[in-house]
């Protein structure tokens, strides 16, 4: 198997307190770069947008991008995400529901309930939550369950229809474009990629090269395009594309040899809302401070590890014939990464998502599953095959007017340089949780080791 370089020398010293999480995710990437010849730089696809950004130390219990925190609560810790204005638009409803006084902020509410309870009554208003490490270790980052006859075949010349947005998704799709894939990036005349209004470098990195169609996804010629496509990346809901007539398994059995990559942030038939800080959070992907309680780890890390999983997953599926569902789970890539941590420091040792759990009690997690769980073949579980049971709590117009796959339900991240914040390091987002933002929204005195 080819291996890539480790992470750059030159990286900013707080990258060094995600190296000890990385050996998954090297073991996908060199597998990857062993199958395409595409050698993958780690440093640059976990930590090029906070080098762009200039965070110069880690973050500790809030968020690089500011719009979510680490919250104490009655039994542990718990991330609540405000990213978009509906989040912030909830905050009353939620402090309601957590049976907050009428002059309490949301750190005080979140110390009176449990982190599983904080998590929930978020989750019902459709906000980005999850208590610490609450995920679990037992679910593959890729549950791939097969659909269409198999046609094993190089991905050089495949035409590739990114629906993605953000990091995730668009990550998963560069690494294939490299890798000689002609990548179709589609966007909603309605909903741009929130990416276009951050950092251009950034967008940049992820869309080089790649030909750009801006469609109104009401109309057939979304439809149209995926068509053509011999390879699909979305993130959304299942009965979001069904409304608009696209369907993942009719895609896979209309021809030989086709992948479909779905990212969600639980999985397809999970209702529940996740970005990248929350989504590592729920896995377990965090560092601690010196009192062993968890910090941020690097920025929005499960958006970067999931694009890469997925990349690797496509070019392993092609290789096998394809034909196949790949339901991508950024709650389980997270999962993953801290499982792999915990295995190296052995229990006991203060290190480890065991030292933290939300429900702060010290175990085993379980044994780290493989990282595609096929359906019939050798290896693992069946995913869900349609996503039906899938519902969102709040109603299909209130986050995702549209109804449309650029919705992003799941998501891959909060945007954290404008599209929902005017002060893209938190600033505005600070008085929600009744305290002052710090200039690159770090905790005071929170740091990783």
């Amino acid at each position: 198997m080819e291996k890539n370089a480790t992470l750059d020398a030159s990286a900013p010293p707080w990258t060094e307190s995600v190296a000890p999480y990385l050996g998954p995710l090297t073991e996908a990437a060199d597998d990857f770069t062993s199958l395409t010849g595409v050698p993958v730089d780690l440093s640059e696809a976990l930590f090029l947008r906070a080098r762009l950004a200039g965070f110069a130390a880690l973050p500790g219990r809030v968020s690089a991008g500011g719009s979510c925190r680490l919250l104490a609560t009655a039994d542990g810790w718990a991330a609540v995400n405000l990213a978009r204005p509906d989040d912030t638009a909830a905050l009353p409803a939620l402090l309601a529901l957590l049976g907050a006084a009428p002059d309490a902020d949301l750190p005080t509410a979140a110390r009176g309930v449990t982190a599983a309870q904080l998590a929930h009554h978020a989750q019902l208003l459709g906000i980005p939550a999850a208590a610490h490490a609450s995920a679990g270790a037992d679910r593959p980052p890729v549950r791939a369950t097969r659909h269409g006859p198999r046609r094993p075949r190089p991905l050089t010349g495949l035409r590739v229809v990114d629906l993605s947005a953000l990091w995730a998704g668009p990550l998963c799709a560069r690494l294939l474009g490299l890798a000689g894939a002609r990548v179709v990036k589609a966007e909603s005349t309605a909903r741009p990629d929130g990416a276009r209004f951050g950092h251009p470098a950034f967008y940049r990195l992820l869309h080089d090269g790649h030909e750009s169609r801006v469609l109104d996804f009401t109309t057939p010629a979304l439809a149209d395009l995926v068509a053509e496509a011999d390879i699909v990346i979305e993130a959304s809901r299942p009965r979001a594309l069904r409304r608009l007539g696209i369907h993942a398994e009719d895609f896979l059995a209309a021809r030989p040899g086709r992948v479909w990559v779905s990212i969600t942030g639980y999985g397809r038939a999970d209702h529940r809302v996740a970005f990248g800080d929350d989504a590592a959070v729920a896995g377990g992907l965090t560092g601690r401070d010196p009192a062993g309680r968890p910090v941020f780890l690097g920025d929005a890390l499960a958006d970067p590890v999931t694009g890469l999983f997925a990349a690797h997953a496509t070019a392993r599926s092609l290789a096998a014939g394809g034909g196949e569902l790949l339901c991508v789970s950024m709650t389980a890539c997270a999962a993953r990464l801290a499982g792999a941590r915990w295995a190296v420091t052995g229990p006991g040792t203060g290190e480890g998502p065991e030292a933290v759990s939300h429900h702060g009690e010290v175990g085993r997690p379980a044994a780290s599953p493989p990282d595609v769980a096929r359906d019939g073949g050798a290896v693992g579980s069946v995913a869900h095959p349609s996503g039906e049971s899938m519902t969102h709590p709040c109603g299909e117009s209130v986050a995702y007017p549209y109804g449309e796959p650029m919705a992003h339900p799941h998501g891959e991240m909060a945007h954290p340089y404008g599209e929902s914040l005017p002060h893209p390091y938190g600033e505005s987002v600070a008085h929600l949780y009744g305290e002052r933002a710090h200039p690159h929204g770090e905790a005071p005195g929170a740091r990783s080791c």
